[in-house]
C-alpha cells in the first residue's frame, strides 16, 4: 500500500501563526492576520494510545490531546500504515452557519435540561468508503403472501387471513452507484446513516491542503472490512427488491448467489460538525452534515419539562373539548 508522507505544515512568514486552506479563493489565508500564502502545506498523523483512533491534524494547530478520547497519551507516527484518501468532500457549511443551525435545533429541544450545554462544535473530516457496481443474481426463496378466506362458526360468516408460501426463482440486475460505508469510529453505523444523504456532485480529488487546519480521522475499517459492509447492504437491499417483485409479504429459505461486475471503490473523507458533552456521568454526542446541515443526536431528558408539557397538551385539549361542547349545545 502507498505510504502516507507525514510533513510539518508551514506557519504564516507575516506573524507566524497557522495557515489554513481557503477553498473559495483557492489560496491559504492566515488564521490570525489574513496574510496569503500559496505554499504547499501538509499534515501529520497522530495515533492515540489509550482509544487507539488515528487523526491527521495541521503540526500547529494539534491542541497534544486527542479529539475523540480526550487522552493526551497521543504518538505521532513516522508514516501511514494505509493508503491516502482518493476523494474529499470540502465544507459546504461554514461555523458559523453550523453553530447557529445547532443552537435552534436545541431551543426546539423543549425536554432537554436547563443545565445542559453541549460544548462548541469542532470540525472534522471523517473517512468513509466510496463503491459502485453492476450485480446479476440468481435466486430461489420461499415466498408469503397474505391471503383472505371465508369461513362458518356458528352459522355465521367470518373472514380471515392466512399465509400460503409458494416456491419460485429468477435472476436479478441491479445497479449501486455511489454508496457510502463508513469507515471510521467516530460516528457510528446507525448515526452516519441518518446523517445520509452527502451530496457528492461536489466531491474533489484529494489533496492535502484541503485538510489543512482541520482535524481528519484516519480510518479503522479497511477496504476488506468496506467491501464486507457493501456486500451487506446490498444483499439486504436486494433481499427487500425481489420480495417486492413477486408482491410478497415475507421471503424465507432465500437462496441468494450474487456477482458483482464494473466494481469501484474509492476512499473518501466527508465534512461533519461534532459537539459532545458531559452530562450527569455520560457522554452524549451530535453531528452535523457539513454539507446538507442535517442535525443527528439525542440529549437527556427532563422529567419535569415532560410532564409541564404534557399539562399543557391536556390544558390545550381540555379547552377545545369544552368549546366543542359550548358549540354543540
Amino acid at each position: 500500500m502507498e505510504e502516507q508522507q507525514a510533513t510539518q505544515m508551514k506557519r504564516c512568514p507575516n506573524c507566524g501563526a497557522l495557515l489554513k486552506y481557503d477553498l473559495g479563493s483557492d489560496s491559504y489565508k492566515c488564521t490570525h492576520c489574513d496574510f496569503g500564502n500559496q505554499n504547499a502545506l501538509e499534515a501529520k498523523i497522530y495515533k492515540c494510545r489509550n482509544c487507539g483512533a488515528t487523526e491527521t491534524v495541521t503540526g500547529k494547530g494539534f491542541s497534544n490531546k486527542c479529539s475523540f478520547c480526550g487522552s493526551p497519551d497521543i504518538v505521532l507516527q513516522s508514516g501511514g500504515d494505509g493508503i491516502n484518501p482518493d476523494l474529499i468532500l470540502p465544507f459546504a457549511l461554514n461555523r458559523a452557519k453550523a453553530e447557529e443551525l445547532f443552537k435552534s435545533w436545541l431551543v426546539k429541544n423543549h425536554v432537554a435540561p436547563k443545565m445542559f450545554k453541549p460544548d462548541d462544535i469542532t470540525q472534522l473530516y471523517i473517512p468513509a468508503w466510496l463503491f459502485s457496481a453492476e450485480t446479476k443474481s440468481n435466486y430461489s426463496a420461499s415466498f408469503g403472501r397474505n391471503v383472505k378466506y371465508t369461513y362458518w362458526a356458528d352459522n355465521k360468516s367470518y373472514t380471515g387471513t392466512r399465509v400460503e408460501y409458494s416456491t419460485e426463482s429468477g435472476q436479478y440486475y441491479q445497479s449501486y452507484k455511489d454508496i457510502l460505508v463508513t469507515a471510521g469510529d467516530t460516528v457510528d453505523e446507525k448515526n452516519f446513516a441518518k446523517l445520509k444523504p452527502f451530496e457528492l456532485m461536489s466531491v474533489k480529488p484529494f489533496k492535502p491542503e484541503y485538510i489543512s487546519g482541520i482535524n481528519t480521522e484516519y480510518y479503522s475499517q479497511d477496504i476488506n472490512d468496506g467491501i464486507k459492509s457493501f456486500s451487506e447492504y446490498v444483499k439486504k437491499d436486494l433481499e427487500k427488491k425481489i420480495k417486492e417483485r413477486h408482491n410478497a409479504e415475507f421471503i424465507s429459505k432465500l437462496d441468494l448467489v450474487t456477482s458483482f461486475e464494473e466494481k469501484k471503490g474509492s476512499y473518501v473523507l466527508l465534512p461533519v460538525y461534532v459537539a459532545e458533552h458531559e452530562f450527569k456521568g455520560k457522554k452524549w454526542d451530535f453531528f452535523i452534515n457539513g454539507i446538507s446541515g442535517k442535525i443527528v443526536g439525542k440529549s437527556p431528558k427532563s422529567l419535569w419539562k415532560i410532564l409541564a408539557l404534557l399539562g399543557g397538551i391536556g390544558v390545550i385539549l381540555g379547552v377545545g373539548v369544552y368549546f366543542l361542547y359550548k358549540i354543540s349545545t
